[in-house]
């Protein structure tokens, strides 16, 4: 079975879309990407585990247009 999703603002939270929106309610973040020694990307707790589980089950194919 083959598993897509988007990445930002679905599974991953830039920075950005944290200051404008808000950290996603009752949510604990781990910091997931680095870019010149600087966290970027976060995920929720929750969500990080499922995709750990899925991607143990799963081809895990991310869909986005970040560059």
């Amino acid at each position: 079975m083959i598993f897509a999703t988007d990445l930002d603002r679905t599974l991953i939270y830039s920075n950005r879309a944290l200051e404008e929106f808000g950290a996603p309610e009752k949510s604990a973040l781990l910091p997931v990407e680095k870019k010149d020694e600087k966290w970027i990307s976060f995920m929720t707790k929750a969500s990080f585990d499922l995709l750990k589980e899925i991607y143990n089950r799963f081809l895990f194919i991310p869909v986005t247009t970040r560059t």
